[in-house]
C-alpha cells in the first residue's frame, strides 16, 4: 500500500483506498460457511467435519467474577480436573453458541483464511481495474486487497471502481450474516493530478442488510445531523489519514501524525518504565521488547530521514541514563557501545538503528 501511495504522487495520479471491519466479525461466522470455505479449498470431508465439529457443542462461559472465583476453587481443589466435572460445576453459567469459530486456537485462524479468501476471489473476479507499480526488472505488478484477519483494505484509481468493491463487500456481508462497522470504516484520496476534481465531496454508499443505503465520505467526513434532519457542522475536506493496522496513513505521504504520535507513546512508556520499582537489567528488558519493537513497527512505513529518526532515540536515551545510575551529561556513544570493546560501553539497543 506504501509503495502504491508513492507510486501516485511520483507518476501525478489518483488513489483512493477504503478500510473494511466487521463487527464481532469471529463469532458471526456460520459452521455451514466454514464448512463452504474448507470444501473450496478441497480440504477431505472427514478432516472438514473434524475441524469444524471441535466448536460443536461447546460450552462458553462469560468470564464473569462469579465464574472466575469458581474456576479458581476448582483449580484449588484439583489441577487434573475432568471435562465432564468442570461441565457439571458450571452448568448454570455456559451456553452453547450456534455461530462463530475460537480465537486463540489452532485450527481457527486457516478457517477464517479460507473463509475470508471468498471476499478477496470476489473483489479480484468483480471489480475490473488496476492500479499499476512500477516493480523490478522494468516490470510492471497491480496493487491488491489486502487483509489482516477480519481487517481488509481496497485500494484502486478511481470512484466507480471503488464502488463497485463496496457493493461487493455488502453483498458478502449480508450473504454470510455479517455486519460491516460502518463507523470504523476509514477512507483515503490522494489527487496528485493538475486537472479539476471529478467530483469536490466524494462519497461511498455502503448497503446494509436489506440493501440500505448509507452514505460515507471518502476521505472526509459527513457532518453530523441533529434532530430536525439539519447539518451539525461544515464538510471539510484536505488533509486527512487513514489508519490501518495501527498505522496512520496520511494523504501527502508525509505521515506526520504517524510521526508525532509514536514519539508521545515512547515518552508515555518511558515515564510508565522508570517509574516502576525494578532492577536496571529488567527495565532495560521492557525497553527494548515493548518500546523499541512498537517503535520499529510504526517506522517501517514512514519516509523519514535519520535526522529525524533520533527525535525517537532522546527519549529512550534519558531513560537508559537514569536506570543505570547514568550522569544526565553522559555521552550516547557510551550507551550504545559494545562492552567488549574495553569494557566501556554498556551495549543497549539503539532505537534508531533499527
Amino acid at each position: 500500500m506504501i509503495n502504491g501511495l508513492e507510486e501516485a504522487q511520483e507518476c501525478a495520479t489518483n488513489i483512493l483506498a477504503s478500510s473494511w471491519d466487521m463487527t464481532r466479525a469471529f463469532d458471526s461466522l456460520s459452521r455451514n460457511a466454514a464448512r463452504l470455505a474448507l470444501y473450496r479449498l478441497g480440504v477431505p470431508v472427514k478432516v472438514c467435519e473434524m475441524l469444524i465439529g471441535l466448536d460443536a457443542e461447546g460450552k462458553t462461559v462469560v468470564r464473569t467474577p462469579k465464574a472466575r472465583k469458581l474456576w479458581d476453587t476448582l483449580m484449588q481443589k484439583s489441577t487434573n480436573t475432568s471435562y465432564e466435572e468442570a461441565a457439571e460445576k458450571f452448568a448454570d453459567l455456559y451456553f452453547i453458541a450456534v455461530r462463530g469459530i475460537g480465537q486463540g486456537d489452532t485450527p481457527s485462524p486457516f478457517i477464517w483464511d479460507a473463509f475470508f479468501d471468498i471476499l478477496l476471489v470476489a473483489l479480484k473476479l468483480g471489480a475490473d481495474g488496476k492500479f499499476w507499480l512500477r516493480a523490478r526488472g522494468d516490470t510492471l505488478v497491480s496493487l491488491k486487497n489486502q487483509a489482516y484477519a477480519d481487517d481488509s483494505l481496497t485500494p484502486c484509481s478511481d470512484l466507480t471502481l471503488l464502488q463497485r468493491k463496496a457493493d461487493i463487500v455488502s453483498a458478502f456481508a449480508m450473504i454470510f450474516g455479517f455486519e460491516i462497522s460502518v463507523t470504523k470504516l476509514r477512507s483515503l484520496l490522494m489527487e496528485w493530478g493538475n486537472e479539476v476534481p471529478t467530483y469536490l465531496f466524494p462519497k461511498l454508499v455502503i448497503h446494509t442488510w436489506g440493501w440500505v443505503p448509507c452514505e460515507v465520505g471518502v476521505g472526509w467526513s459527513l457532518p453530523k445531523i441533529d434532530e430536525d434532519g439539519h447539518d451539525i457542522g461544515v464538510a471539510q475536506q484536505g488533509l486527512h489519514s487513514l489508519k490501518y493496522l495501527g498505522i496512520h496513513i496520511d494523504s501527502n505521504n508525509f505521515h506526520e501524525k504517524l510521526f508525532q504520535e509514536t514519539l508521545r507513546i515512547i515518552r508515555s512508556m518511558c515515564r510508565v518504565i522508570g517509574s516502576k520499582k525494578a532492577t536496571a537489567d529488567l527495565k532495560a528488558c521492557s525497553i527494548f521488547l515493548r518500546v523499541i519493537t512498537m517503535a520499529t513497527y510504526r517506522g517501517s512505513v514512514g519516509p523519514w530521514s535519520l535526522e529525524r529518526l533520533r527525535e525517537w532515540d532522546k527519549p529512550v536515551e534519558a531513560l537508559y541514563r537514569k536506570i543505570h545510575s547514568c550522569m544526565s551529561c553522559l555521552s550516547k556513544e557510551i550507551l550504545y557501545m559494545s562492552p567488549a570493546e574495553g569494557q566501556v560501553g554498556l551495549g543497549l539497543p539503539c532505537l534508531s538503528d533499527r
